[in-house]
């Protein structure tokens, strides 16, 4: 089996505009959904196509049922949180691979106090699971 290995320069311009917005939003919400996709309030599934869309995309949607408002990542570790799904997928790979949390901060222009904490909450996110 072949390792890829990144070299520093190319590491240092290493940052999450290489990566696809769409890609990493579908990889991040299979992960917190593997059973699809559920209303927070209810916990009833989303049925209407046009609502699982939203849910897909991240948009906001409300819950043909119990009418609660809400996205994909509400009830989530990353709901509030102002980092889109690229700058999510690289903070959650390079903690995986343990990249130490003041590297992390220089590449996603957050404090390392940050990173310590995202790291905390990962350890028992389905991000690292499978």
């Amino acid at each position: 089996m072949a390792i890829f290995m990144i070299n520093q320069a190319a590491f240092q311009e290493l940052n999450a505009d290489f990566f696809d917005e769409e890609r990493c939003r579908e990889w991040i919400l299979k992960k917190l959904h593997p059973g699809g996709a559920f209303c927070p309030g209810c916990q009833r599934s989303v049925n209407d196509s046009r609502r699982r869309y939203h849910f897909w995309n991240g948009d906001r949607l409300n819950c043909e049922y119990c009418g609660k408002y809400f996205t994909a990542l509400t009830g989530q570790i990353f709901s509030g949180t102002h980092l889109n799904f690229k700058r999510i997928f690289l903070l959650a790979a390079l903690s995986g691979a343990g990249i130490k949390d003041k590297i992390i901060a220089v590449k996603l222009n957050i404090t390392p106090e940050s990173c310590r904490l995202w790291r905390i909450k990962f350890k028992n996110s389905p991000l690292f699971s499978g």
